[in-house]
C-alpha cells in the first residue's frame, strides 16, 4: 500500500489535540475549581460586601468625619470629669456657693482609695474614689438643685451616697430659728450630704491588661 494512502489527515490530529487539551483542562482546572466553588462564592460575597461598605463610607465621608469630630469634642469635654480628683472639689463647692447663696460647713474629704474591682481606662489608668461629706442649710428646692449640680454639672464625677435632713427651721424677725412644719413656705433644712468622687489617676502606675493568649500561655 502506498504510504500516501496511509497518511492521517491533519484535521484528525487537530481533533485529537483538542480532545487531549480538553481532558487536561478537565482534570487540571475544572474538577479542582468545582471542589472550591463554595469557597470562591463565599470569598466573592465577602469582597462584594466590603466594596459596598467602602462605597457607603465614601458616600458619607463628610458625615462620618463630622461624627468623629463630634465624638472627639464630647470626649474632651468629659475629660475634666474623668480625671478630676478631690483637689478640684473645693472649687466645685465654691461654684455651688455662688449659685445657691448658702454657707457650706463641716466639709470632710477622706483619702482616696483604689477601686476594689481593679477597674481602669483602656490606657491602664486605675480608678480611684474619695468619700466627701459636707453640710449646708437650704430649702427643698435648693437641696434638689444642689444635688443636680453635683451629679450633672460639677467638674468632678460625684455620686450621692446618702443625704440626711434635720427638721426644717424658719428664721424669724429676731433672727432666731424657730421650728416649722415640713413643707412650709420658706422652710429650710440642715442637709448632710455624703457622696463619692470617682476619677481615673493618670499619674498612678498603669495597669497592663494581659490578652487572653498571653494569659493562657503563662499557665
Amino acid at each position: 500500500m502506498d504510504k500516501k494512502q496511509l497518511q492521517i489527515p491533519k484535521f484528525i490530529w487537530a481533533v485529537v489535540a483538542i480532545v487531549l487539551i480538553a481532558i487536561i483542562f478537565l482534570f487540571a482546572v475544572q474538577i479542582p475549581f468545582g471542589k472550591e466553588i463554595d469557597k470562591y462564592n463565599k470569598d466573592h460575597a465577602s469582597a462584594t460586601s466590603k466594596i459596598n461598605m467602602y462605597n457607603d463610607y465614601l458616600d458619607r465621608a463628610s458625615q462620618v468625619q463630622s461624627d468623629i469630630d463630634e465624638m472627639k469634642r464630647k470626649y474632651e469635654s468629659q475629660n475634666t470629669k474623668l480625671f478630676s480628683n478631690a483637689t478640684k472639689s473645693p472649687n466645685d463647692f465654691r461654684i455651688g456657693l455662688e449659685k445657691f447663696h448658702y454657707d457650706i460647713y463641716g466639709v470632710s474629704i477622706a483619702n482616696s482609695v483604689a477601686d476594689s474591682q481593679g477597674r481602669s481606662t483602656v490606657a491602664g489608668a486605675p480608678l480611684y474614689s474619695t468619700k466627701i461629706t459636707f453640710k449646708f442649710v437650704g430649702t427643698e428646692d435648693v437641696i434638689r438643685s444642689t444635688l443636680d449640680y453635683l451629679e450633672l454639672q460639677a467638674d468632678g464625677a460625684y455620686y450621692i451616697n446618702e443625704i440626711q435632713l434635720s427638721p426644717p427651721v424658719l428664721k424669724g424677725e429676731d433672727d432666731k430659728q424657730t421650728s416649722v412644719k415640713a413643707g412650709s413656705s420658706g422652710a429650710e433644712y440642715e442637709a448632710t450630704v455624703g457622696m463619692s468622687l470617682y476619677y481615673f489617676d493618670m499619674n498612678a502606675p498603669k495597669k497592663v491588661k494581659k490578652s487572653a493568649a498571653s494569659s493562657s500561655s503563662s499557665k
